[in-house]
């Protein structure tokens, strides 16, 4: 569960000594989302929240590549926790 990791990293650690290694991170939780199972997905997408709080309007570039991933976590009725925890990383871009 090393998305946990870099999730706790990310909200603790201040912006500017994590802004450099942001696109890494989202490279990995999109490699996640892309391949991982439910589970996986809800820790994805927690730590996809997790940035997004952190650099608040610079997540607009990753959007492109994260939005898929996000609707389709919000229309999964199957996995009502990742849908919960998409409706809430969709808050957070708003």
């Amino acid at each position: 569960h090393y998305t946990g990791v870099l999730q706790i990293c990310i909200q603790k650690l201040p912006l500017k000594t994590t802004e450099k290694m942001m696109d890494g991170f989202m490279k990995c939780f999109l490699e996640v989302l892309q391949h991982g199972s439910p589970e996986c997905h809800e820790e994805a997408l927690l730590a996809v929240g997790s940035v997004i709080r952190k650099v608040k309007k610079g997540c607009l570039k990753y959007m492109g590549f994260f939005a898929p991933f996000l609707f389709k976590s919000l229309e999964n009725r199957l996995a009502t926790k990742v849908c919960a925890i998409a409706v809430g990383v969709a808050n957070d871009v708003i």
